[in-house]
């Protein structure tokens, strides 16, 4: 327990700083841009688990795929860039960092859980979601003093919609992505993610 919550301490500003900013980026650039520029997340997991891991990284199956990914999301960022200017280059530069505190989280989990057997992912995230509820949430007063994010009481719809996608697109989709970090590599689970760009683009 004491190395779920000590690997939760370290994953969790990073996991908030991640979403944060790939949230952020979907009010600058369009959903296709923010999901093919996030997945560029591949680099950074390919090179910390190199660096933190020391697997063996390099195989050339492993690099043309993630220059395949970073290809299409090349492609991506030079189209938003002739058809919006600087507005689009704002959400994708914010999705670009959120990619590589993605790929920082991942290796993370890895690194400091190397064994899924020895652990339990749904314990991982429940301590992340206490350590959010009692140190991220005086980051609301601040947004709402300065006005860059008024805070509001939502609807029972939007409450009912924000439980729904917590529970299904944020703690079931992550438990089961950590795991598949810790069954294989970061850089597998990574570029296994690049399945939801297809779904982004219909």
């Amino acid at each position: 327990r004491r190395e779920i919550l000590r690997c939760a301490l370290i994953f969790c500003p990073l996991w908030f700083a991640a979403n944060a900013l790939f949230n952020a980026s979907l009010s600058a650039t369009s959903v296709a841009s923010n999901t093919i520029l996030s997945s560029t997340s591949c680099i950074w997991a390919l090179l910390l688990s190199k660096v933190l891991l020391n697997q063996d990284v390099m195989r050339w199956h492993k690099l043309v795929a993630v220059c395949m990914t970073v290809g299409g999301s090349s492609l991506i960022a030079f189209s938003d860039n002739s058809s919006d200017g600087g507005h689009t280059l704002t959400g994708d530069a914010l999705a670009l960092l959120s990619a590589f505190f993605y790929g920082a989280y991942t290796t993370t989990i890895k690194w400091i859980l190397p064994s899924e057997s020895r652990y339990y992912m749904d314990m991982l995230f429940g301590f992340v979601g206490i350590i959010n509820v009692v140190f991220m949430w005086p980051g609301l007063l601040v947004l709402d003093a300065t006005g860059l994010e008024p805070f509001r009481l939502p609807s029972l719809q939007v409450l009912w919609s924000l439980a729904l996608n917590a529970l299904i697109g944020t703690n079931l989709s992550d438990v089961m992505w950590a795991k598949s970090v810790v069954l294989t590599s970061p850089l597998v689970a990574t570029l296994g993610l690049s399945l939801s760009t297809p779904i982004a683009m219909i």
